[in-house]
């Protein structure tokens, strides 16, 4: 029991500093969010998030999906792992996060060939600990509400920030 637990401390402080990291990326500076190269990343990762939607029955959305491309736009000078949380971040996918990194591995071996970029083993890491942070599976349990809202992204934005207050989905 204790392991469990402070392996459920660990994942719990890891999930939150994750969920705040890109949280911030989603009021990058609104000049950059104009750029061309970050709407091509949007539109490569919508296109993959539809295929994924399919096979591994998770769901993406509008917030999530700006989020990630802001991070592989910008990624070279935003997050730096501090070297004693290397190996430690490593281990911890390995062994807790085995379908998301498969999932987070065939969706960033998609987008590197598409968008012509080469990622480190932590952009793999980060983008496994939000998919297992941040998605659900469609039929794991029945919606408790629906928003409808005018504008992109809106109705997602406000169920995320819904979730992160209850702590739930």
């Amino acid at each position: 029991v204790g392991k469990e637990q402070s392996n459920k401390e660990y994942e719990r402080r890891l999930f939150d500093e994750i969920n705040n990291f890109f949280n911030k990326l989603l009021f990058w500076n609104k000049d950059d969010n104009q750029n061309a190269t970050i709407k091509f990343i949007t539109s490569s990762i919508i296109e993959y998030s539809h295929f994924m939607e399919h096979w591994y029955k998770m769901k993406f959305n509008g917030n999530s999906i700006f989020a990630i491309a802001v991070y592989l736009y910008n990624r070279s000078n935003i997050y730096e792992i501090e070297e004693g949380n290397y190996i430690k971040l490593g281990n911890y996918v390995k062994n807790y996060c085995e379908r998301q990194n498969k999932i987070a591995k065939k969706i960033l071996e998609m987008l590197e060939k598409k968008i012509d970029i080469n990622l480190k083993n932590e952009d793999e890491w980060l983008f496994t600990l939000y998919l297992k942070s941040q998605f659900q599976e469609l039929n794991k349990s029945r919606p408790q509400c629906i928003i409808l809202a005018h504008g992109y992204a809106t109705a997602s934005s406000i169920g995320n920030t819904v979730n992160q207050m209850i702590e739930d989905h």
